[in-house]
């Protein structure tokens, strides 16, 4: 019988670690983006206070 290799399974949870960690960064900067752009459309929308033809 053969002996585990935990450092091979250790790595392998480290790895699985930070794919989690950089796929949670990615959404996180996907949603700020995505709340950004829907302001963005918001401030499009709506007429400016200033402006005298409106």
């Amino acid at each position: 019988m053969r002996k585990p290799n935990y450092s091979q399974d250790r790595a392998q949870r480290e790895r699985d670690k930070a794919a989690k960690a950089q796929a949670k960064e990615q959404k996180k900067q996907e949603q700020k983006a995505a709340a950004a752009e829907a302001a963005s459309k918001q401030q499009d929308r709506q007429p400016d206070r200033d402006d005298p033809a409106n």
